[in-house]
């Protein structure tokens, strides 16, 4: 039996290539040794995934197919910790391949048509936030969400009259952009445009312009939309 081998605080030997490297030559991973490393240092997990890389690749094609829950999960976490590594490798994928993805937004656009405006709506919105410094980050998905739970119905009257050129009723600031509030959903509200007209609502306050019994309705209408967002962001997760 050979005696245990005793090296250097902060150093180990690569059971690859068998050569004494410090601790940052070695990927870190939990509940993997008592220093949390691997055994293999940097170097020569590389040449392994070099040599599998088909196989790898096939493998992680089929645990996507089998896991698709935890794949999302996954994949919406690592691109929050890394945005800028998400940002730079989607700008060089777009300038390697600028007609193929000219291509697919084309394709995508003509059979999402809806979400495709919906896309365009949010854009403008968070366009104007910015113009006078308000952080807005309401999704297309949360105003398609809000357009569904109240049926595409104005929430004051229960209207549906439309400004001239609109397919739907547009999203707006229960609490008025203008002030300094942004549109979240628990801000968030469907107007007619006889509600929310010139000379009507505007970027005024809801006290100044309809009835306590009114305000009450709509806030707590508000208050269950909010409810009903995160329970569907629960099933999601």
């Amino acid at each position: 039996m050979q005696p245990r081998e005793i090296l250097p605080a902060g150093f180990r030997r690569c059971c690859k290539c068998k050569k004494i490297k410090s601790l940052a030559a070695f990927r870190a991973r939990k509940q993997r040794g008592k220093d949390g490393k691997l055994s293999k240092c940097i170097n020569c997990c590389k040449v392994w995934y070099s040599e599998n890389a088909e196989d790898i690749l096939l493998y992680e094609k089929r645990w996507r197919q089998d896991h698709p829950q935890a794949s999302s999960r996954h994949n919406k976490r690592y691109r929050q910790k890394h945005p800028e590594k998400i940002r730079a490798y989607t700008k060089r994928r777009y300038a390697e391949n600028i007609g193929g993805f000219r291509e697919r937004l084309k394709r995508w656009t003509q059979e999402n048509p809806e979400k495709f405006r919906e896309n365009c709506r949010a854009q403008a919105r968070k366009r104007r936030a910015r113009k006078i410094g308000v952080n807005e980050n309401f999704s297309a998905a949360e105003g398609t969400f809000v357009r569904s739970f109240n049926g595409n119905r104005c929430m004051i009257c229960g209207g549906n009259k439309k400004a001239k050129g609109r397919k739907v009723l547009p999203i707006d600031h229960w609490l008025p952009l203008s002030k300094g509030h942004a549109l979240t959903m628990s801000n968030a509200v469907l107007l007619c445009i006889e509600c929310n007209g010139p000379g009507v609502k505007g970027n005024r306050y809801p006290a100044d312009v309809f009835d306590t019994a009114t305000i009450k309705r709509i806030e707590k209408e508000m208050r269950e939309q909010v409810k009903a967002w995160e329970l569907l962001k629960q099933k999601k997760a």
